[in-house]
């Protein structure tokens, strides 16, 4: 009885003991709460961008005339980060961004000392124009400018070795540093009021999903539990034991006073009945305590989990994957909102580009460029003057550029001539591949041998010693016809031949080349090598079918002279949040020493600049950093896009979106895009936005040279997808003139890439990787 009574004490002081520590574990509020909060924003601030501007943008009202001794922004060769753009004009707009920064004034061309930060100064050349005062950083809407840029030119260059920017007065100031102090405010969650930050803390929103088992509480209420209940069933098992034990012995300790119809039975005594009443009593009185703590330690589960509503029990996994479906469906349901939220803008820039003030400004732009410039190869004067231009048009535009130095290939073509002389004189029409080598002074006169494929060449390779190859090949793509261009004359060589004639590259012709880079194979000839009309070389492949002896005589001065001094030309409007933040546009400046690249692609860097424009006009600014940049020395192989990401490749994850126009500036029909499916569904919603202009087609793999790199890398990517299918007839030959340019498409071009730069660089979030 003792024991029994001590088993009794032992389960109600336990229980009691539990119910206590339960009590206490629910404690006021403090710190440790913190813990289930989501983490709230302490203020961001933005990191320095990597190309030198502080937000202002520049204005001008000079002409195109060069100045003798004015001054160009040239960036540094290595890569820098820029400080952050200046803050909204509003304040509710505004972070809160404590940061104090030390700036050294920098001359820019309107003689004006203006506070920028320049962490690195790399090497000036000569302003070409003079502006008359900076714009504020905030820029109002301004009305479109239309008139033509004039340009007064004079050229003083005697020869192409030398095409450095020495022989416009270039001046080489020392380099200098400015010092720049960043001093971060502490990160301070906003004071509110104590009943404030209780409802804060109460609210189901503001609670993280954390599982009920990790509380300390819980773990001590469920161990002391245990402990009740293990100690209870012991004392009922040693219960049990006792009275099986009586039982044996004859006594009725069941509770049970009825007598045994067994006639020999041993009838129960007086003592034995007091007994069996006793245990029943205590099996109520130590079962009691047991229960009831079992209720309260139910009761305070249930009630810790009520204050937790997120934090609910172990859920299996079907509840888990309905939980992150209905998640992603809600983000990717706020997404579409936000992005619906741009549809007015989207109007807006629409409507300016295409039937407002702005309309055919792009196409006025170009024809005032090409007219006056005319082509741009690699290296040329023609090319070093087209930058001039439109530094200066842009500075005059109230934007801020730079120039960004580069090393590019100078490839010179000479004079060139070709003749067949059996079975009877005809002259064809030829333009020479750049990078080719030149025929010695008295040209190269041998007898043809037409192949239509590289596979032929090897077939018939005995027959290609000591002559001229021609390639006669079809038509089947760019993509993969461009490899005759490219390689015919290294294949060519393996097999013996002294120069190649290569077709033209393009699905139609009225007898009109069409010029390429090509490039040598390491270890093999250098042999002289240009491309024919499509007409000549189904000529020759006639004649060569009827067994006619073919002999050609070729004569090209074509040589390649020292790397020249070049800039990839780069202007921008600096976002207000997040500057080091870019959305990138581009189209290339350079072309071929043919035509006027008014297609290929002066459309393309106008359209870039245009963009600028349009979002200046309106008094927008994003977010982050529109930036647009025109590339130099594309047409060798993307010579200048390449060294700017070997440049600026180290701040990659700043880089929210390239985009580039390289394949003429026709009616638009579709966005191309590269990126992750994620990224896909932003860029799904922002083309819904140009269904006024009826070009909501979002279609895979953007391309682009110039901006191959970043995608290579994992940058999303997206290019412009036109009507091109007369875009190779005149693709690198006489033909590409501002006479296939349309105003209109050039005006819908514009408004596509506008809308698209802008939103994605004023959206929330940079697109996902």
């Amino acid at each position: 009885m003792k024991n029994l009574g001590l088993f009794f004490l032992v389960g109600l002081a336990t229980g009691l003991i539990s119910e206590e520590l339960l009590v206490s574990s629910q404690s006021p509020l403090s710190t440790a709460d913190d813990l289930y909060l989501e983490g709230r924003p302490s203020g961001d601030f933005p990191i320095d961008d990597e190309d030198d501007q502080d937000g202002n943008s520049g204005s001008g009202s000079g002409d195109y005339a060069f100045s003798e001794r004015d001054e160009v922004p040239i960036h540094p060769t290595k890569s820098t980060l820029d400080s952050p753009g200046e803050p909204p004009a509003t304040a509710a707009e505004i972070p809160d961004q404590r940061t104090t920064m030390k700036t050294t004034p920098n001359m820019f061309p309107d003689g004006d000392n203006r506070e920028q930060e320049v962490p690195h100064a790399g090497p000036t050349a000569d302003w070409f124009t003079k502006a008359t005062s900076p714009s504020s950083t905030y820029m109002p809407p301004s009305e479109p400018t239309g008139e033509k840029f004039n340009m007064d030119i004079s050229v003083t260059k005697e020869s192409d070795d030398d095409n450095s920017l020495d022989n416009w007065d270039v001046l080489t100031p020392k380099e200098s540093e400015d010092e720049v102090l960043l001093k971060e405010s502490e990160n301070e969650i906003p004071t509110k009021d104590a009943k404030h930050r209780m409802h804060v803390l109460e609210s189901p929103e503001e609670v993280t999903s954390e599982n009920v088992w990790e509380r300390k509480e819980v773990l001590a209420a469920v161990i002391a539990c245990g402990v009740v209940g293990f100690l209870c069933a012991v004392f009922l098992l040693l219960l049990l034991a006792y009275r099986m034990k009586k039982k044996d012995e004859g006594s009725y300790d069941l509770g049970d006073t009825k007598l045994s119809t067994t006639a020999y039975q041993k009838a129960p005594t007086k003592d034995d009945i007091k007994h069996s009443d006793f245990s029943c009593r205590m099996a109520w009185m130590t079962g009691l305590p047991f229960v009831l703590c079992s209720f309260m330690l139910l009761s305070r589960l249930t009630s810790l989990c009520d204050c937790y509503p997120q934090s609910s029990w172990p859920m299996s996994s079907l509840a888990a994957v309905r939980a992150g479906s209905n998640d992603t469906a809600s983000k990717a349901s706020d997404m579409a909102t936000e992005v619906a939220g741009y549809a007015d803008v989207a109007k807006r820039i629409i409507d300016l580009a295409v039937f407002g003030a702005a309309q055919n400004r792009s196409y006025k732009r170009l024809s005032d460029f090409t007219d006056t410039i005319g082509n741009r190869v690699s290296g040329s004067q023609n090319l070093e003057m087209a930058i001039k231009y439109m530094y200066n048009a842009m500075t005059q535009d109230g934007l801020a550029v730079h120039l960004e130095p580069v090393k590019i290939p100078h490839w010179v073509r000479g004079k060139e001539s070709a003749q067949m002389t059996v079975p009877r004189v005809k002259n064809l029409a030829i333009l020479g591949l750049g990078s080719s080598v030149g025929t010695p002074p008295e040209g190269i006169e041998a007898e043809v041998l037409v192949v239509q494929s590289f596979e032929e060449l090897k077939r018939r390779a005995s027959e290609a010693t000591g002559r001229i190859v021609v390639f006669n090949q079809p038509f089947v793509s760019y993509g993969e016809t461009v490899a005759y261009r490219a390689f015919g004359a290294s294949e060519a060589a393996k097999v013996g031949a002294v120069a190649t004639l290569i077709r033209s590259v393009t699905p139609f012709s009225i007898n009109s080349p069409h010029t390429g880079w090509q490039d040598y194979q390491e270890g093999v000839k250098h042999i002289p090598t240009a491309c024919v009309t499509v007409e000549d070389a189904e000529l020759m492949w006639r004649m060569a079918q009827r067994g006619q002896k073919i002999v050609v005589r070729l004569t090209m001065e074509a040589k390649t002279l020292p790397d020249a001094d070049s800039y990839n030309t780069v202007a921008e409007i600096t976002g207000w949040q997040h500057p080091e933040q870019v959305v990138l546009l581009s189209g290339h400046l350079d072309s071929w020493d043919v035509g006027q690249g008014a297609m290929d692609d002066g459309g393309g860097a106008m359209i870039s600049w245009e963009v600028l424009s349009l979002i200046k006009d309106l008094g927008l600014r994003p977010r982050r950093t529109l930036r647009t940049v025109l590339w130099t020395a594309e047409e060798q192989g993307g010579v200048g896009a390449q060294q700017y990401y070997n440049l600026h490749k180290v701040n990659m994850s700043n880089f929210d979106l390239v985009m580039e126009s390289d394949m003429g500036t026709f009616n638009p029909v579709a966005l191309q895009f590269t990126g992750s499916d994620a990224a896909r569904k932003v860029m799904e919603e922002v083309v819904k936005l140009l269904a006024p202009i009826n070009t909501t087609t979002l279609e895979k793999h953007g391309e682009g040279t110039d901006i191959s790199p970043w995608m290579e890398a994992g940058v999303p990517a997206a290019s412009l997808h036109v009507e091109d299918t007369r875009y190779f007839w005149f693709h690198h030959s006489e033909g590409d003139t501002m006479t296939v340019q349309d105003p209109q498409d050039m005006n819908l071009c514009s408004a596509l890439w506008a809308v698209v730069g802008y939103v994605v660089a004023d959206l929330q979030d940079m697109l996902p990787r």
